[in-house]
């Protein structure tokens, strides 16, 4: 099968590279700031959202554990196969300079495919599953970068809460713990289309230049999302968002290729991040002149 080697790495990225966006505020906050959340505390969704993204812009760095679970059903040249991926990644997060770095594996049919990869000064270094080394310049954007961390959920909410309200929408609610905000967001059919568009340009502006980098026969326009459901937790106290649940389910159909998938994945911040992102020397020599 010519394009089935070619079907994994798709696969691979959409495991590695998709499915990962929300926010993230990683500096502990000052008694006074506890306090003052305490004092004034936000009640409606549009405060919490408000006020947990004011918070997030304090952000300097971050850590993340990211898990998830991916299920494929693939037809290339008239073939059928079922893909189960299982993916476990650690990832350290700078908003200036903008950078990232991940390390982790991805799980498929019985085999655990090493997960490495960076984005520093705008190019994007990825090791590919046969092991060798892959470097896309200038394809590493803020918006990528943010949606790689689980840093733009709010963002989301925050841009389409004003449409939400106009459809009279409940595609985005919120409930209250003791402990947390919930802000749900759950988007599928006709209805939602517009936000499922929205969603579905953060996916390809993300997948698309991996996809011709890797001269993979996809095209930006073949690229659909079919529901996005997430699940964001913000911490009651400092207003921190301390873990996203999402899932996701995503088409992609041409001539050659068909593939339909869900996705869940959680991300869950680990700490402060503050040290420098850094490509290491061996990576930048494998990526020489190619």
């Amino acid at each position: 099968m010519k394009w089935l080697g070619k079907m994994m790495m798709l696969i691979f990225m959409l495991a590695v590279g998709v499915g990962c966006s929300a926010d993230e505020e990683a500096k502990e906050s000052k008694k006074e700031q506890v306090t003052e959340v305490k004092e004034d505390a936000p009640r409606t969704l549009e405060e919490v959202v408000k006020r947990a993204s004011a918070e997030m812009a304090k952000l300097e760095g971050a850590r993340y554990s990211v898990v998830g679970e991916q299920m494929f059903d693939v037809k290339v040249d008239e073939q059928q196969k079922k893909i189960k991926t299982m993916t476990d990644m650690k990832m350290n997060y700078t908003q200036n300079p903008l950078a990232l770095s991940m390390k982790g594996e991805v799980s498929a049919d019985e085999k655990k495919i090493p997960v490495e990869a960076y984005m520093v000064g705008g190019d994007v270094y990825q090791k590919q599953p046969e092991g060798k080394w892959m470097k896309m310049k200038g394809v590493g954007t803020e918006s990528q970068a943010k949606a790689q961390t689980a840093s733009d959920s709010l963002q989301h909410v925050q841009t389409i809460l004003e449409e939400i309200q106009k459809e009279e929408s409940e595609a985005i609610t919120m409930e209250e713990t003791d402990q947390h905000f919930i802000i749900d967001i759950s988007l599928a059919g006709s209805e939602d289309q517009y936000m499922l568009d929205y969603f579905e340009r953060q996916v390809v502006e993300m997948l698309g230049p991996q996809l011709r980098q890797a001269q993979l026969p996809v095209k930006d326009e073949e690229v659909k999302l079919e529901k996005v459901n997430e699940r964001i937790y913000i911490n009651k106290e400092n207003l921190q968002q301390e873990k996203l649940d999402k899932t996701m389910e995503i088409e992609i159909k041409n001539k050659q290729i068909q593939l339909s998938g869900r996705q869940k994945m959680t991300i869950t911040y680990e700490g402060e991040f503050v040290e420098e992102i850094t490509v290491p020397q061996k990576v930048r020599e494998a990526t020489e002149n190619k």
